[in-house]
């Protein structure tokens, strides 16, 4: 997981929504989009994730109200809606869409199309001031949650990430949402 991360934020494979959808087959799914610019990333050498297993397949849609009710929010700092497709190309494609368009993306990402693909949505806690990406693996029952928004750091020992807090701010959420266990490491290269 830390590799298909690594390479989602130095922004690798990108090409337009419309061609996607295209290819797809969506509809009249087309929310507008603009390149994204990736905030955050890892800690120095550092990278960090939590792994979420849950009980039964789950959706973008499921997880993301369930977070809401806990003060997160798919819109990020910079006032957009950041979310990744990928294909059987291998191709990891962000998109940036207006906050008024959620429910078009969110039908994207929830696509039946999408369903043997990694998808993701980017995820804000607006009191807390920070973020991350919540990473939907195939079948959708492993979830990951990557904190590369203004990242939280152990304030006694700042060259780490304060995945407690993530657990403790997520944790409780996912449980309405069938979380069966997680798994949480940082990792020094």
């Amino acid at each position: 997981m830390l590799l298909v991360e690594r390479q989602l934020r130095h922004g690798r494979h990108r090409r337009g929504l419309a061609v996607f959808i295209a290819e797809r087959g969506f509809g009249d799914v087309q929310p507008e989009t603009q390149p994204l610019k990736l905030l955050g990333g890892s800690v120095g050498s550092r990278d960090a994730d939590i792994d979420f297993t849950f009980t039964r397949p789950t959706t973008v849609r499921a997880l993301l109200d369930a977070l809401i009710a806990t003060g997160w929010s798919a819109v990020v700092p910079v006032g957009h809606v950041a979310y990744m497709l990928n294909d059987g190309d291998d191709s990891y494609e962000w998109y940036d869409s207006k906050p008024e368009l959620i429910d078009e993306a969110l039908a994207v990402l929830d696509a039946t199309a999408n369903l043997p693909y990694t998808v993701a949505l980017n995820v804000y806690h607006a009191e807390a001031k920070t973020g991350g990406m919540l990473m939907f693996h195939p079948g959708r029952t492993d979830v990951s949650f990557v904190p590369s928004i203004e990242r939280r750091l152990v304030p006694s020992a700042p060259q780490f990430t304060d995945l407690a807090w993530y657990l403790h701010a997520l944790v409780p959420a996912l449980i309405t949402a069938g979380l069966r266990g997680y798994e949480a490491r940082e990792v020094r290269y």
